[in-house]
């Protein structure tokens, strides 16, 4: 529609290439899409990652702790209670780790800056 109203105002316009602003800017960040969604998964693999290691180390804990939560139930002590402890031990290891990557992060940035944006 555009092509034949710009023929019919302008004949010495010869009108060949005609896209939405839209099919431009799509055209235009094809690589940053790409480099987003890449980011994307590899963000989730390593959020599964992290899940699956935060598991073997509670289950690791609890292992080696297997007597003394037997001794524990034994002399009376409730399994809501020791599941609090347990819960209570890896919260503290999921802070302690929080904490260290969020401090390891908080530290980095000048470099990581220096690495992606130029100047």
């Amino acid at each position: 529609m555009l092509r034949r109203e710009v023929s019919r105002a302008r004949p010495e316009f010869h009108v060949t290439n005609v896209r939405t602003q839209m099919e431009i800017n799509q055209a235009h960040t094809v690589r940053e899409r790409l480099l987003a969604m890449l980011a994307a998964f590899f963000a989730v693999v390593a959020l599964l990652l992290a899940g699956i290691g935060l598991y073997g180390v509670l289950d690791y804990s609890v292992v080696q702790r297997r007597r003394e939560i037997g001794i524990r139930m034994a002399i009376g002590a409730r399994a809501g209670d020791i599941g609090r402890r347990v819960a209570a031990d890896a919260f503290a290891m999921v802070l302690s780790g929080a904490g260290a990557g969020l401090t390891l992060g908080v530290v980095s940035v000048r470099s990581i800056e220096a690495l992606l944006l130029p100047g």
